[in-house]
């Protein structure tokens, strides 16, 4: 009687860890780490976007160069934000060279002789990866005596985003034009491919997109037969997800500790 009653102890545990989640093969975190120094965030494993759809793992000292790259970029953005925030004007209407490669705009149609429009002209760009990583799944508790695999559960959209100066759609159309993108939007990619969680931690899949930010002058011109006459500009921005190849979101994925928020 004793022997059945372990057994079936035996039969019900190991039903209850398999209703949790089911363990995932041999796959282990890398020794190396990265310690974000803006964030504090120490990164074990990152992933992204192989060629065949799927996720790869990134090398430690790939992610760590590309991170250092995207703080310097931000650091340059975010000098060129306090800048002209401190000016009133950042585009000299004395300077006529400054009209003189905008005096045949595309914006102003053939054979209108009165007509006003906007240009955007772009004068910093800038490529960063998001701060904050975008939740793509759910979060599973690991109780397992292996790590546990977890996959992205749904997709997220990252929208563009404007200066508060680009509050029209004729702007917003400018913007685009001028900071060379014609999409609002781009979305993670759903992907089957397992990302092990550590065996006693709860995770979940997180998403940090790769955008480009556009400062510049928002122009607003007078075009009336050959004449095309500068009314006014005004700092304006834009910030925007990159898209991989196939057209999603171009970034990386992490697994993300569900109760510090920080990556594993």
């Amino acid at each position: 009687m004793k022997k059945i009653g372990t057994l079936l102890f035996t039969i019900l545990l190991m039903f209850t860890l398999s209703s949790v989640v089911n363990a995932a093969g041999p796959i282990s975190f890398k020794e190396d780490s990265y310690r974000d120094p803006l964030t504090g965030e120490v990164v074990l494993a990152v992933y992204e976007l192989g060629l065949n759809g799927e996720l790869v793992e990134v090398p430690i000292e790939v992610y760590k160069a590309e991170m250092e790259r995207s703080a310097i970029e931000k650091s340059k953005l975010d000098k060129v934000i306090k800048q002209e925030e401190s000016l009133n004007k950042i585009f000299d209407h004395s300077n006529p060279l400054s009209l003189t490669n905008i005096t045949t705009s595309p914006e102003a149609t053939a054979g209108v002789i009165n007509h006003k429009y906007y240009k955007f002209v772009s004068q910093h760009s800038f490529e960063h990866h998001s701060t904050n990583a975008v939740k793509v799944s759910n979060a599973i508790y690991c109780n397992s005596t292996t790590e546990c695999p977890i996959t992205t559960g749904w997709t997220e959209s990252i929208s563009h985003s404007f200066s508060a100066t680009v509050g029209t759609g004729e702007k917003i159309q400018a913007v685009q034009a001028g900071a060379g993108y014609n999409y609002t939007y781009a979305s993670s990619k759903l992907i089957e491919y397992e990302l092990p969680v550590p065996v006693g931690k709860t995770a979940y899949v997180g998403f940090r997109p790769k955008l480009k930010s556009n400062y510049g002058v928002l122009q607003y011109w007078h075009h009336y037969i050959n004449t095309h006459t500068l009314l006014s500009s005004e700092q304006a921005s834009v910030t925007y997800p990159l898209k991989n190849a196939d057209g999603s979101a171009n970034g990386y994925y992490l697994l993300i500790d569900n109760n510090t928020g920080q990556p594993l």
